[in-house]
């Protein structure tokens, strides 16, 4: 797999909807548990960062920690049950360009983006670009040379949010084009990549 040079932070937002303490008055939190909601099904990168921590957390804060996946949409799926759960317990855990992109990609959205507040990193993300080993592809380079060759006859699938917007930038730069498959869940793409081809 040849890396892409670009980079995103994975950000922790919160919907802060709660008034806060009256002055003088100070409130433990959390006061009951905590959820995570994740814009990508099991196994994508959001996703095993926050089971990576949820037992520490769950350790530091006294409360259970629930990480529910909830893919599909562009990942309005996920900002719609974080917004509409209405409370400062539900977070959004996932790559910031899961929210920040969609004000340039859509005309109208069905949330209010200032609605979502970066409040945390927890890790930084090396984009890549992978190819299925029977291709023998070994750079970036050779495969912008075979896709240039084979116009028309390449798949792509990318996370939505920056990711995308990166992998459309290089293809733009590259002159490269190739036919969107849209997932509901992206880590099913990588499963599909390393399926067995079938013959033509």
């Amino acid at each position: 797999m040849s890396k892409l040079c670009a980079s995103v932070v994975t950000l922790l937002a919160i919907l802060a909807v709660s008034p806060p303490p009256a002055q003088g008055q100070t409130q433990a939190w959390p006061q009951q548990p905590v959820r995570f909601i994740i814009p990508f099904g099991p196994g994508a990168g959001a996703d095993i960062g926050a089971r990576l921590i949820q037992d520490r957390l769950q350790a530091r804060w006294g409360k259970p920690v629930v990480i529910e996946n909830r893919p599909g949409g562009d990942s309005m799926i996920a900002i719609q049950a974080v917004l509409s759960a209405n409370d400062d317990h539900t977070f959004l855990w996932g790559p910031s360009g899961s929210f920040i992109v969609h004000p340039y990609q859509y005309k109208k959205l069905p949330y209010d983006p200032s609605d979502l507040v970066p409040v945390a990193r927890f890790s930084s993300t090396i984009l890549g670009v992978g190819v299925p080993a029977s291709m023998k592809i070994a750079t970036l380079a050779d495969f912008v040379k075979r896709a240039r060759a084979e116009a028309g006859k390449f798949n792509s699938a990318a996370v939505p949010g920056i990711t995308e917007l990166a992998f459309d930038y290089f293809a733009h730069n590259a002159k490269v084009t190739t036919t969107k498959v849209p997932y509901k869940d992206i880590v099913q793409a990588v499963n599909d990549l390393g399926a067995p081809r079938r013959a033509q």
